[in-house]
């Protein structure tokens, strides 16, 4: 195929995508895409494309320049933008002497702190006059969402210059109370840090970084937020803990006194998000664990004694700012929102777990006492009826969605 229908080719399958409400589409050489749906991959049957094929789909998207780019640097960030209904975040890489590509589905629209659900305590941090708030989590969990909300809150509630900078902008937010200025690594600026320095002289009430992911802009964020700055930045980390273990190890042992004692003082509070199935089968429910830096907590931080970490949060109550990942899910789990198995996958202690569950009454969901309650989750044992019937309606609803995207003339459907 040549380039036009190349692009035409990514185009219908991105929007496949996002009429199915999928997170990913993941293309690569020799082997159908794959739309990634509620955490699990669907393939789009009855389209391979060659690397030449996937080829030309990049170079319809990347300008000259660009292209060069990611020849020379072999992967490359970059958002596909169908203006007014549909956006996405790309990472384009080499793999075994092919091209991939990985296409993140991206809300035009960004979605309010109570459509996503957000704790309020969430809201109340978004509304700090200073500090530095960590959004951490692994990749995929709705983290870059979540911030972009409480973002959203801040522009629409105070009236703040906020400067955001990001690799590359996801959420594109109008200036409403606040003006906002979004800054682009590798368009807008050529790296975090130069884009924190001259921050310095923008006047900033507001700075949001796209990612830490280096001592130099560690240091900015803290030195930002200790100068009566509200910094929001985001980390690769899977817990509140080793997020604080994360920071120190980007800094040599030789310096670790004076980092922990400025962490201690500009840091706000770690909010860490992980993404579970909802017990109704419909879409997932964000999960968080919440550390505010409580008086305790900072003394423990310029102490460094990060061992004692969990204990503290263990003892700490939401009112405080502070909750575990455990406590949530239990919450969770009391509103019929996450089925025990799921929540069993998630939680930092199966075994304290269950301890909790006995202690809130919930020890049936682990099969507890006689004539425990079933907890909801899929059934392996369906009749072979109920499998081709049901089996037999997805396929179908595949089909009908592809047609109306026009896939129906490559012979595209997507199957499980």
């Amino acid at each position: 195929m040549d380039s036009q229908q190349a692009e035409a080719i990514l185009d219908k399958l991105a929007f496949l995508m996002n009429d199915k409400g999928g997170s990913d589409l993941i293309i690569t050489c020799e082997c159908p895409p794959g739309i990634k749906l509620n955490g699990k991959v669907q393939y789009v049957e009855g389209l391979t494309l060659s690397a030449e094929d996937i080829d030309h789909m990049v170079r319809a998207k990347l300008s000259d320049t660009m292209y060069q780019q990611f020849q020379d640097e072999l992967e490359i960030n970059f958002m596909i933008d169908y203006p007014g209904k549909a956006q996405f975040r790309t990472n384009v890489f080499k793999q075994k002497d092919t091209i991939g590509m990985v296409l993140r589905r991206i809300p035009v629209n960004i979605p309010t702190t109570e459509e996503l659900n957000l704790p309020e305590h969430l809201r109340t941090l978004a509304g700090l006059k200073r500090g530095l708030i960590l959004f951490t989590g692994g990749t995929g969990v709705g983290k870059s969402t979540s911030l972009a909300s409480l973002i959203d809150y801040r522009n629409r509630h105070f009236a703040d210059h906020i400067i955001t900078v990001e690799d590359p902008i996801e959420f594109v937010h109008s200036s409403k109370k606040s003006i906002v200025c979004q800054r682009e690594i590798g368009i807008d600026t050529h790296s975090y840090a130069r884009a924190m320095k001259s921050a310095l002289r923008q006047a900033p009430d507001v700075l949001l970084i796209g990612e830490i992911r280096d001592m130099e802009v560690m240091e900015q964020a803290m030195t930002f937020a200790e100068t009566g700055h509200l910094v929001f930045a985001t980390l690769h980390a899977t817990s509140a803990k080793l997020t604080l273990e994360r920071i120190i190890n980007l800094f040599p042992f030789e310096r670790r006194d004076k980092l922990l004692h400025d962490l201690s003082e500009s840091l706000n509070a770690v909010i860490c998000q992980r993404l579970m199935h909802a017990a109704d089968g419909k879409g997932r429910v964000a999960a968080f664990e919440i550390m505010t830096v409580t008086p305790h907590i900072k003394m423990l931080i310029a102490d460094g004694k990060l061992s004692a970490i969990d204990e503290s949060m263990e003892r700490a109550t939401l009112r405080e700012g502070v909750v575990t990942f455990d406590n949530y899910i239990i919450d969770l789990l009391k509103d019929n929102k996450v089925t025990a198995e799921e929540a069993m996958i998630y939680v930092d202690s199966p075994n304290n777990f269950k301890q909790k569950l006995r202690e809130h009454g919930l020890g049936h969901l682990i099969g507890d006492g006689e004539g425990a309650a079933p907890t909801q989750g899929w059934s392996l044992e369906k009749s072979v009826g109920e499998e081709a019937e049901e089996q037999r309606r997805q396929t179908e609803e595949a089909k009908q969605s592809s047609d109306s995207m026009g896939m129906a003339q490559f012979g595209v459907f997507v199957k499980e």
